[in-house]
């Protein structure tokens, strides 16, 4: 599980305290390494810089290739929320891309078995977000993400569980998140932050140059 924190770390004192109540040890930041960096150790907490790209907004099918350019050494993980099957079907073969974000907007049927089975291949991480359920606002469209966790429950696709507090009061346990993903159908199997820690672990380790590429790693 992880938590895609969004608000602005002001209060170290506050999410110190709240994060050691409710026994959160990883929230990932959608800051930038180096802003991570001037953020003032937590002994409780590990900080991980995360980015979320959107199509539409940051990416399209003629500029992903420069963006993810421009960014992968900037951060520790990168999640991309795309909803073309064009752009979908490009991303998931891109060892900078990470996981691809799985929300109540959705559909089906781009991420669909074949999809589902491109994405096992290429070892990349499904993101489900629990925001939309926290924050009441559930959609028309939930039926959407519910026949998705059907289908990936089927396969190897391995899942990140997040939500997306905006203040420090917003935070969650892991023991509420597993909860409520249970409730969306996630596999009670699938639901921990093994995977995502272990995603984390490579990507720093090409971040330092351990693996100038993939497959290759220096001892």
């Amino acid at each position: 599980m992880e938590i895609g924190y969004m608000g602005d770390i002001q209060d170290r004192e506050l999410i110190s305290q709240i994060t050691s109540f409710l026994g959160i040890k990883h929230i990932a930041v959608e800051k930038s390494i180096s802003q991570l960096k001037e953020i003032e150790n937590m002994s409780n907490l590990t900080l991980i810089s995360r980015h979320t790209l959107k199509e539409g907004y940051d990416i399209n099918n003629k500029n992903f290739k420069s963006k993810l350019n421009q960014i992968r050494f900037n951060y520790q993980y990168i999640s991309v929320i795309a909803n073309s099957a064009d752009l979908l079907s490009r991303l998931v073969v891109d060892t900078r891309v990470d996981a691809f974000h799985i929300n109540e907007n959705s559909q089906i049927k781009f991420f669909n078995k074949k999809f589902c089975n491109r994405m096992e291949e290429n070892n990349k991480l499904a993101e489900i977000n629990l925001e939309g359920l926290y924050s009441n606002q559930i959609s028309k469209n939930l039926k959407q993400i519910l026949r998705i966790v059907e289908l990936f429950n089927k396969s190897k696709v391995n899942y990140v569980i997040s939500h997306f507090p905006k203040t420090e009061v917003e935070l969650r346990s892991q023991k509420g998140i597993r909860a409520l993903a249970e409730i969306c159908g996630v596999a009670s199997n699938k639901i921990n932050n093994i995977h995502f820690l272990k995603r984390i672990e490579l990507n720093n380790k090409k971040l330092a140059g351990v693996i100038p590429f993939e497959g290759v790693e220096i001892i």
